[in-house]
């Protein structure tokens, strides 16, 4: 079992600046829990290699967001027709509207059709249909 008091006042110094908002709580709280429901003798590298991700991804709000940024912004980058097709095309995004739809979100900031339906495929859900799923 991970010792949550030790964890929470290690972080709260060295990556939060001294304070931590119950958000921020929630967020790792719930990482651990399923880390120390699922995966507790596994390798306590693979969760602070998830932990940092997350802190780096969500702007350390250890939340899941969307992706920072308008419907304008996502089509310019992530729309078959906007500035970056290549992107669009690496990304799967290649119905007219793909960028906005498939903007970033989560924790992990899943961004394109194609990791959409990777992990439609994975969890069971469909993605593809609502992204917005959680």
């Amino acid at each position: 079992m991970i010792n949550r008091k030790f964890f929470f006042d290690e972080v709260r110094w060295s990556l939060f600046g001294g304070s931590l908002t119950q958000a921020q709580v929630d967020g790792m709280s719930g990482v651990l829990d399923e880390w120390e429901e699922s995966h507790r003798n596994d390798d306590d590298r693979w969760l602070a290699y998830m932990l940092a991700t997350i802190f780096h991804e969500v702007a350390k709000r250890m939340q899941p967001i969307h992706e920072f940024g308008s419907d304008a912004y996502f089509f310019r980058m992530y729309d078959k027709d906007g500035e970056r097709p290549a992107v669009a095309k690496a990304l799967g995004n290649t119905h007219k509207g793909d960028g906005v739809k498939f903007h970033g979100r989560g924790f992990v900031q899943l961004t394109g059709r194609d990791n959409y339906k990777r992990m439609s495929d994975l969890l069971g859900v469909n993605l593809i249909k609502n992204p917005t799923t959680r």
